[in-house]
């Protein structure tokens, strides 16, 4: 049995305690510190922690976490920094060798490191008959929000042959700060539609293509405030292999991520401000062919006329008033006043006032 056990612990200047909890103990057992560390050795600070109920029971143990917090001031460099804890009771005799210990570990300096998209193609039509190319570029910055300057790496995905037989000629542009910062070559990254899971969606990575490509480039140093812009452009065509697409529309995606040295560092931003994403929608248009048409309204029309026309026939549009002939008579009596069959036309009447010239004497 251990009466009124208590933690001390010894660490350098460039930190400060904040506090500890138990994790996890065999027995309900609480730990109440100090939190200002009090001054110890010129090097060294002291606090102190202590373990109720004030009496543990033989061969407990239990699981502390400890935390401190690193002042941005310090310079650590490559330090580690060295903890000593002593543990001691008041029914000890003396202090035995295993109730101290001492380790080292490195410091986690805090960083904040984002990557944004810039303006960029987000839109493209191209021909779905006619080789024709499009100019694409996706722009992307890196900036250190601070405190402390930190080298940062960065990885790129690039769709460079996307569906269809669509190639992005690709190349990149570095600018921004005086720093001097290098990028390793092209390398593939996969081919081919299975590297995709057909229920599960790709949310991270390059999209719409059936071969990716990752370039990582390496910024040495990025101060506080700065950046680094990146720039991809190139031109989006395709071979001319004689076939010909329906209209549709495509989605390239790439995709930027930055990352730091995690053994001397650690990001104080949330994880979607690590990386970004720029979709490019590409819209094939397939060329206006007339010739159907043409054909369809000139069928259209003759069908029309016909109609029409059957129509006023139906209706006696075509039929015209004119006299009927004898034959067309009923009965087949002549019209009155006409002259019937060969019969010769009547003589003239006598002139008024001629004489017979057998008259009378």
């Amino acid at each position: 049995m251990a009466y009124g056990p208590v933690l001390t612990i010894q660490y350098p200047p460039g930190l400060s305690f904040r506090g500890g909890s138990v994790l996890q103990s065999h027995w309900p057992v609480s730990l109440v510190c100090d939190v200002p560390g009090a001054p110890g050795h010129l090097s060294v600070l002291n606090s102190s922690c202590q373990l109720s109920p004030p009496a543990l029971r033989g061969r407990t143990k239990v699981f502390l976490r400890l935390s401190f917090h690193v002042s941005s001031d310090t310079g650590w460099g490559d330090d580690a920094a060295s903890f000593t804890l002593r543990a001691a009771c008041q029914n000890e005799n003396g202090t035995l060798a295993d109730n101290a210990a001492t380790r080292e570990l490195p410091v986690l300096r805090p960083v904040g490191v984002v990557v944004t998209g810039l303006e960029s193609s987000t839109y493209v039509s191209v021909s779905s008959e006619l080789p024709e190319r499009r100019a694409i570029a996706h722009r992307y910055q890196v900036q250190n929000l601070g405190p402390p300057a930190v080298p940062v790496a960065v990885t790129f995905e690039l769709p460079i042959r996307a569906e269809l037989g669509f190639l992005w000629d690709v190349s990149v542009n570095l600018s921004g700060g005086g720093q001097e910062f290098t990028c390793t070559p092209p390398l593939t990254l996969r081919m081919g539609p299975a590297a995709q899971t057909p229920n599960e969606p790709v949310t991270r990575g390059c999209l719409g293509a059936s071969v990716c490509t990752r370039v990582r480039c390496q910024v040495a140093s990025l101060a506080s405030g700065e950046s680094r812009r990146f720039n991809f452009s190139g031109e989006l065509y395709r071979p001319e292999d004689g076939a010909k697409l329906g209209a549709r529309r495509l989605r390239l995606r790439s995709e930027a991520a930055v990352s730091i040295d995690e053994t001397k560092y650690f990001q104080i931003q949330p994880e979607e401000f690590q990386y970004s994403q720029i979709t490019t929608e590409v819209e094939l248009i397939s060329r206006f062919n007339p010739v159907p048409v043409i054909i369809g309204s000139s069928i259209g029309g003759v069908l029309l006329l016909a109609v029409m026309v059957g129509l006023l026939y139906k209706f006696g549009f075509f039929k015209r008033n004119r006299p009927m002939t004898p034959e067309e008579t009923p009965g087949g009596e002549p019209v009155s006043g006409g002259p019937q069959g060969n019969e010769a036309p009547p003589e003239p009447p006598a002139a008024q006032g001629a004489t017979d010239p057998e008259g009378v004497s």
